[in-house]
């Protein structure tokens, strides 16, 4: 018997094919971020057919009993039943299940613990997580008004840094060499192509490598932390023991700064990942 669960961010999501019985891993790959408020209906369910096709290379899809989809842009209900439907199309004789990237979050980093689960990757969120179920959590108002820390909104911000010329030479000459991109390149992919969080997030990388010998890059990684904290980890601690963990690509290559940032607040982190996959398959194993 064989379950499927797919961790899916808006950037990317990541398949894993266990066999319940044996409790191993048979096949894993990473294919697109399926957000559905950033694709329609038909490219979904394309991009699934196309998930369905590298998964039969190792077994029949009528082989898989369950599927569990946890998928950022899936936290209401309605949103849920859509995506379990574009599913069914595609994998129609397993159990579809499909909840929010959150709930898989905190499956992943807490199990059957009580605490704090949180998100940094190319967008950001976080839970109160109390017997088994999210009891409490921010209002979630996406990259443009909400998400602090996220891949999305710190690459938008150094964007303005950019483009208004307050970051140093040396980033702004390494930041054109790398990759030779216009202020109306910029704009062109921000205001008239799909994904503008995705492209925001694809610098990243390149923020983390200079944020520390930029101190403009550096204080506006610090105050995006801070604004997580106060947003999304404040309101949800009701005392000094619980447990904080967090999981994403931000948390785990910034996790020095987040560290910093977490400690000047009296909070500390007892758990960072890069993925919430390893956590689920374990969840779902047991």
């Amino acid at each position: 018997m064989y379950h499927l669960i797919a961790d899916s961010g808006s950037s990317k999501t990541d398949w894993t094919l266990i066999d319940i019985e044996a409790k191993e891993i048979i096949y894993s790959f990473t294919s697109e971020g399926y957000n559905p408020f950033f694709w329609n209906q038909t490219d979904l369910i394309e991009a699934f057919q196309k998930d369905e096709k590298q998964i039969t290379t190792i077994c029949s899809s009528s082989a898989i009993s369950n599927l569990y989809f946890y998928g950022a842009g899936c936290g209401t209900k309605e949103q849920q039943f859509y995506l379990k439907s574009l599913l069914k199309k595609v994998f129609s004789t397993a159990k579809v299940s499909v909840k929010g990237d959150l709930l898989g979050a905190a499956r992943s980093l807490l199990g059957k613990e009580n605490g704090i689960a949180g998100i940094l990757g190319t967008g950001a969120n976080s839970c109160l997580y109390r017997n088994n179920k999210i009891i409490d959590q921010p209002v979630s108002l996406g990259y443009l008004l909400s998400d602090f820390g996220s891949g999305a909104t710190i690459g938008l911000e150094f964007l303005k840094l950019l483009l208004t010329n307050q970051l140093s030479i040396i980033t702004t000459n390494n930041f054109i060499d790398q990759f030779n991109l216009s202020t109306e390149d910029i704009l062109q992919k921000l205001y008239k192509e799909e994904a503008p969080n995705k492209f925001c997030a694809s610098f990243a990388p390149f923020i983390n490598k200079h944020v520390n010998i930029d101190d403009v890059i550096f204080e506006m990684v610090t105050l995006q932390f801070q604004k997580y904290i106060e947003y999304y980890i404040l309101p949800l601690k009701h005392n000094k023991h619980t447990n904080i963990e967090l999981t994403g690509s931000i948390a785990f290559h910034f996790a020095p700064i987040i560290k910093g940032v977490f400690s000047k607040n009296n909070l500390s982190i007892n758990k960072i990942t890069a993925t919430p996959s390893a956590g689920l398959i374990e969840f779902h194993l047991k």
